[in-house]
């Protein structure tokens, strides 16, 4: 049984490091999933469900939603002021970004895969912040681009929130995990 599995892993020599990725990903989502609660129509996230630690996920709602307004503006869209944390177009179609929407946990998943990658350290001190500014600068685009849709079809939200967007964002962070495994993984650690 166990030459059989060996075998097996062999057999899959080509694509160890996706295997890697994904079990990364699911360990990580897992981990931030046991230690993290949070209600998206309250302003609470709790550690371990005891410690509130909110105050960082608010600060990135407010920032990011004031971001994600001002690129929804330059594109031509009239926004009304009503919530800080709020996308609201003259038609009254809104889009409310909350803790959810910060890519906090994104960030998170992504710095654990890549610290368990191989590779050199001196490689992963660059790497890791220009990876956690893409996906910081992905998720600003995503929130813009959804505003946008829902300005004038709000009905089409959950297709872009739920499907398009959430899983282009886990493909590019895939993307970005495969660059490092291509160009710097290989490289001998220290």
């Amino acid at each position: 049984m166990v030459e059989e599995l060996k075998k097996i892993w062999r057999s899959l020599e080509a694509v160890h490091g996706v295997i890697f990725f994904l079990i990364g990903l699911f360990a990580a989502d897992l981990l931030w999933k046991l230690c993290i609660h949070g209600n998206e129509n309250l302003p609470q996230v709790l550690l371990f469900g005891r410690y509130d630690i909110y105050a960082p996920f608010g600060a990135m709602v407010l920032h990011i939603a004031g971001v994600a307004r001002d690129i929804v503006q330059f594109f031509g869209y009239e926004t009304i002021a009503r919530n800080a944390n709020e996308i609201c177009f003259a038609n009254h179609h809104a889009v409310t970004v909350v803790w959810g929407c910060t890519a906090i946990k994104q960030s998170f998943i992504f710095l654990c895969i890549m610290l368990l990658s191989k590779g050199k350290w001196l490689h992963k001190t660059w790497y890791i912040p220009m990876g956690l500014l893409l996906i910081y600068s992905f998720n600003i685009i995503r929130i813009a681009a959804i505003a946008m849709i829902v300005a004038n079809h709000p009905e089409q939200f959950v297709f872009w929130h739920e499907w398009v967007f959430k899983y282009a964002f886990y493909g590019m962070i895939f993307l970005i995990w495969l660059v490092w495994n291509e160009k710097f993984a290989a490289q001998k650690a220290n």
